[in-house]
């Protein structure tokens, strides 16, 4: 009897015992709190998430974080949807050109500095690449922080540039399209090669950031301060604008049709461009960041990247772009949300994003300059990104439709339209947009 009365007192207590860990458990999952989390789903951003969301719960496992994926092309949208339904995530990544429209319907929650991790805006800004932060603002707050974030820069084919006695890329507008006249190859009127490659004519953003980054150089934004007026047709901006008009005319570096966007890492690295100006992000085309894959599939010649040219006596001005971390304004954690968002690209994950998995996040710090150091061909996109001006400047929930007139202009630039009333006309489009705002 005394040993059965003993293996039920035992058998009792281990089921107390059992009890009690399964209820306090239950009573962890219960206190947890959970983050929504949607993010553009493939590639860099898998490894990005898969590694550092994990990470983070382990340090706070008082978090839950639930990751939700989309296509890139379908995040606004969902988001959208998710936000008039009442439910949207808590963070999301979208890109800087979705933004305005959601900070212009108060859809966002402005950046908490002190969750982030930052004392104030000034130690914000100490954390970036100078000027980077200023570039982020909208409506003169901040209501993202970067995931990446490129510049443009110009790429060249060193080998072509020594065929034609070339020493160096240009500087200047003018040089651009002097070198890019003696680069181009033509047979019958027909083009063989492009010495200076407009890359992704039709491709809005390209058009915008064509038309518009020797403006900047110029001292002139697309829109007036308050975002009111276009300011396309004003003389500074006509005279800037002849840069880009003067490369399809009167030096033919370019025609017309002669390549597609989508495929311009192919005709670059098989010779048919000599020049090309484009973002950090076709580093990772035509030389990948994985050593083993360019070793299987190595470069027919030198790449040179170097800073995009400006006007003559103009201002260093480059166009950026980028995508960010975002917390819903309807969120119940926003805490919760923006300390995540301070944790993912602190210095340390900024170097992994970079460096493991090719999102460029321009902290300032050590690893950078070794990183550069390391990839010489990085140097001038660093660089741009302390003069980058973000979505050419068009902080404005329009920026798609004041994308696609630009498109429309370029298009009458290349069938070569008389520029002053081109541009007298796509400023009063602009402006038709900009009043129904």
């Amino acid at each position: 009897m005394r040993g059965k009365k003993k293996r039920i007192i035992l058998l009792a207590v281990t089921v107390a015992f059992i009890w009690g860990v399964f209820a306090l458990q239950a009573v962890s999952a219960q206190e947890k709190t959970v983050v929504r989390y949607m993010y553009v789903a493939g590639g860099s951003y898998d490894e990005m998430n898969d590694a550092l969301v994990p990470e983070y719960e382990a340090l706070n496992p008082n978090v839950d974080i639930q990751l939700e994926k989309g296509k890139w092309n379908e995040l606004a949208r969902k988001f959208a949807i998710a936000t008039v339904a009442g439910n949207p995530p808590d963070i999301i990544t979208l890109p800087s050109s979705e933004m305005p429209r959601f900070v212009r319907a108060g859809l966002f929650s402005e950046a908490d500095l002190k969750m982030i991790g930052a004392e104030s805006m000034e130690e914000l800004k100490s954390w970036y690449i100078p000027g980077v932060v200023d570039s982020l603002l909208m409506m003169g707050k901040l209501y993202h922080i970067p995931t990446e974030l490129s510049a443009d820069g110009l790429y060249y084919n060193k080998e072509h540039f020594e065929e034609a006695g070339i020493s160096g890329p240009p500087t200047t507008w003018v040089e651009a399209g002097e070198i890019g006249e003696k680069l181009a190859i033509w047979k019958n009127d027909t083009m063989q090669r492009a010495g200076f490659w407009l890359s992704g004519r039709g491709y809005a953003a390209t058009d915008t950031r064509m038309i518009l980054t020797p403006m900047f150089q110029n001292g002139l934004n697309l829109l007036s301060k308050d975002g009111a007026k276009c300011l396309l047709n004003d003389q500074k901006a006509v005279e800037a604008i002849q840069k880009i008009y003067d490369l399809w005319h009167k030096y033919r570096t370019d025609q017309s049709g002669f390549l597609e966007h989508a495929f311009y890492w192919d005709f670059f690295t098989s010779g048919k461009v000599s020049m090309m100006m484009h973002n950090n992000s076709a580093l990772r085309r035509i030389r990948p960041r994985r050593r083993e894959e360019l070793e299987q599939d190595p470069l027919p010649f030198e790449l040179v990247t170097a800073p995009i040219p400006v006007i003559q006596g103009g201002k260093r001005a480059t166009f950026s772009f980028g995508w960010g971390w975002v917390v819903s304004a309807l969120s119940n954690h926003k805490d919760e949300a923006w300390k995540a968002i301070g944790w993912f690209s602190n210095s340390e994950n900024a170097r992994r994003c970079t460096v493991d998995w090719g999102n460029f996040v321009p902290r300032k710090a050590p690893w950078l300059d070794e990183f550069v150091e390391n990839n010489p061909l990085w140097k001038p996109f660093v660089l741009g990104m302390e003069t980058g001006v973000l979505d050419c400047g068009i902080s404005n929930p329009k920026f798609f439709e004041i994308a696609s007139v630009c498109t429309g202009i370029m298009d009458r630039i290349v069938l070569g339209e008389e520029l002053k009333t081109i541009l007298d006309e796509g400023a009063a489009e602009i402006n038709m947009i900009l009043a129904d705002i």
